[in-house]
Formats: structure tokens, C-alpha cells, sequence
């Protein structure tokens, strides 16, 4: 998480929630004159799934608060791949996709095939009404 530095002293004040149980952490600018950002929050916690809220609780003056990114130290050494099919795609969905595209696009060729042999047959019979004999 990073604070953008400002010339005046300024803080921004925020409360970290993890799983209900709230910190709240006040930075300055001043804290930035050395460093372009600055860890702003760190939990420890057990394996599972987490939820953290933040919210930003005062903002002194004209200052911003990003966060470019979120770290975290995985319980596991390595992934494992997911069981086939586990994504909730059915097996044969690719199949129909690729069939149901395919069947629009010969549908868009045949549609914009007969609307040119339609202006060239109406062309054509324009042409010769216009046309005189001697």
C-alpha cells in the first residue's frame, strides 16, 4: 500500500478489517520523505479463507492513497493442478461454442452473399432497361 508524499504535513488514517477484528493505522507525509511507500498493515493468520475491508477513515489536505499491491506468504511449497473439469465448464461446452460460431459466421456469409447477388441482379436489370435498340 502505498501513500503519495505532499509538502505539507498531512496523515490519512485507515482501518484494516480482517475477518471483523479492525486496526487503525495512521501515516504522514512526513513518514514518505525517505521512501516511496511503506507497509502499511501486516496480519498474521491462519489457513482458510480471509476478508479484508479497508477503509479509509481521515484524509487531512489533498492526499492520495493507492494500493499497488498486496502480498502474502502461502502456506503451501508448490500448486496443484485442478482436478479435469473441476472449473464448472461442462466437457462439451468448448464443442458447442465452436460449433454455434461457426454456424453464425456461415450465416453471416450467406446473408451478405445474397444482399450482393441481389444489387448486381437488380444492376443488371436496370442496365438493360435503360438500353435503346436501333
Amino acid at each position: 500500500m502505498v501513500a503519495y508524499n505532499s509538502t505539507a504535513l498531512r496523515n490519512i488514517t485507515t482501518d484494516f478489517i480482517v475477518d471483523g477484528v479492525s486496526q487503525t493505522r495512521t501515516i504522514s507525509n512526513k513518514t514518505l520523505s525517505y521512501l516511496p511507500m511503506v507497509e502499511l498493515f501486516r496480519a498474521d493468520l491462519q489457513d482458510g479463507n480471509h476478508t479484508l475491508l479497508l477503509n479509509l477513515t481521515d484524509i487531512q489536505g489533498e492526499r492520495a492513497l493507492g494500493v499497488d499491491f498486496i502480498t502474502y506468504n502461502a502456506s503451501f511449497n508448490h500448486l496443484t493442478p485442478a482436478p479435469r473439469g473441476s472449473s464448472g465448464v461442462p466437457a462439451w461446452a468448448p464443442k458447442l461454442g465452436i460449433a454455434l460460431a461457426s454456424i453464425a459466421g456461415f450465416a453471416f456469409l450467406l446473408t451478405v452473399g445474397i444482399i450482393f447477388w441481389q444489387r448486381f441482379r437488380k444492376d443488371r436489370h436496370l442496365g438493360k432497361k435503360y438500353v435503346q435498340t436501333a
